[in-house]
């Protein structure tokens, strides 16, 4: 598959599973835990056991093969398999995907790597106030613009590359 250009938006650079790992610590590490435990049954392909509510939402039926088909992605590994550059947008109010994953890319890439940092911008690609809360509240108002600078970038990208 011939691959001419590659815009990561919001990309964490670790595979999944070290990226919710990493999440559940910082943001509710009391599920952690159970959360480490989830996902390497999951990998395992090992039957899971639920502890708590929580855990068998996030971990559901459901959920589980989508889950499983992320282990085995390495997104900087992949980026790094490429020959062109790689535009990697990240927002640095995003309390999933931090901006310092643009930074990973960056230093994995080297000089094929093109990082844009949109300031204030979060996960959902909108701009936001740094308070938790008001953060979390922008993933549920889809009336909320796409941060200026994403649009900015991505329409580069396209003019670049003669699509527009």
């Amino acid at each position: 598959m011939q691959v001419d250009k590659l815009v990561l938006v919001a990309t964490p650079a670790k595979p999944m599973s070290e990226t919710l790992i990493r999440q559940y610590r910082e943001r509710a590490p009391h599920f952690a835990d159970d959360v480490e435990v989830a996902l390497e049954s999951i990998k395992n392909g090992e039957a899971l056991t639920y502890p708590n509510k929580h855990i068998e939402m996030m971990f559901r039926p459901s959920a589980i093969p989508y889950l499983a088909s992320c282990f085995f992605i390495d997104p900087t590994r992949i980026a790094k398999s490429l020959n062109q550059t790689v535009h990697v947008i990240q927002g640095d109010n995003d309390i999933q995907v931090g901006a310092e994953n643009g930074e990973i890319f960056r230093e994995a890439l080297g000089e094929r790597a093109r990082v844009t940092r949109c300031e204030g911008m979060n996960h959902v690609l909108v701009k936001t106030p740094r308070e938790l809360e008001e953060n979390m509240a922008s993933y549920n108002n889809p009336l909320l613009p796409l941060h200026h600078q994403l649009e900015r970038a991505i329409l580069t990208d396209f003019k670049i590359n003669k699509i527009i």
